[in-house]
């Protein structure tokens, strides 16, 4: 009698689990009431200086539950560092409301 050869695998073939994971619950939304809009629109505005003097700026466009969207404009728009200055923003607003909060640019452009 001839043995048969297995034919090769080509590809990896990484073992199958079991039971799918159990889902994570969602956090519930968070939103903001308009005392903690108006901070967020005072904190953006007292920050504005520190953009302007680098020939760039940024201003409060509007909330939507926790996420803060901001306008980015002159020299932030393309500037490489304009995420890291996102970032900034957003630590800041979190440190000013005790709240957990998304900074998201829009409609960046020249100004």
């Amino acid at each position: 009698m001839l043995a048969t050869a297995e034919p090769r695998r080509t590809t990896l073939e990484l073992p199958r689990r079991t039971g799918a994971p159990a889902p994570r619950p969602v956090p519930p939304a968070i939103t903001l009431d308009a005392a903690q809009i108006a901070l967020i629109a005072e904190e953006i505005e007292a920050m504005r200086p520190r953009f302007q003097r680098d020939g760039g700026d940024i201003e409060f466009d509007r909330v939507e539950a926790n996420t803060v969207f901001v306008r980015m404009t002159g020299a932030c728009f393309g500037c490489q560092l304009a995420a890291v200055s996102v970032s900034g923003v957003q630590m800041k607003l979190m440190e000013a409301l005790s709240l957990p909060v998304r900074v998201v640019p829009v409609g960046m452009g020249r100004g």
